[in-house]
């Protein structure tokens, strides 16, 4: 999809910057957060980041393995995490609002436009190839009527840069 190398590891060091910043700007309480970033190419998940103020992204999907393999568990609304771009560097603080397991075909128009691919047509292409290609390195057939998926959809509470709490990571 994306030739390119690998995602640098999240750095982790400057995430916890950014969700503190974010938390004393906010008053928010602190919890459990996780960093995480939405490709798995450097260049591709700076990309997709960006997306998030310039598209007005508010919406991701995975194989529901990827996330069980990085995260151990499968998102669930009111987590919260720092969205990473393909340096590792923070971005975002997102907060999950609405997750459905399902197939990639039980995503809807409003659902693959809020992703920001700008059409359903090209949001479901590019994830056949993704999710195609995930699968294929797991030696695992994509099928999108019955692999599961995690269709998220998520709010952003902090950006790096903005009053919000960003501007204060250095």
């Amino acid at each position: 999809m994306h030739p390119d190398r690998p995602a640098a590891p999240a750095d982790l060091d400057a995430a916890a910057r950014l969700w503190h910043a974010y938390l004393d700007a906010s008053g928010d309480p602190d919890g459990p957060w996780t960093a995480d970033r939405f490709a798995t190419t450097a260049a591709y998940a700076t990309e997709i980041a960006d997306w998030v103020a310039a598209r007005g992204k508010r919406a991701t999907s995975d194989l529901v393995t990827s996330y069980l393999d990085g995260r151990g568990r499968v998102p669930s609304p009111g987590d919260r995490w720092v969205l990473v771009d393909g340096e590792g560097a923070p971005v975002h603080v997102l907060r999950t609002t609405h997750t459905r397991t399902g197939v990639l075909d039980d995503a809807d128009e409003a659902f693959a436009l809020a992703e920001g691919d700008g059409s359903s047509d090209v949001w479901r292409a590019v994830h056949l190839e993704y999710f195609g290609e995930l699968c294929a390195a797991r030696g695992e057939r994509f099928d999108p009527a019955r692999t599961p998926v995690v269709l998220e959809r998520f709010e952003v509470l902090a950006s790096v840069g903005d009053d919000r709490g960003g501007s204060l990571v250095g």
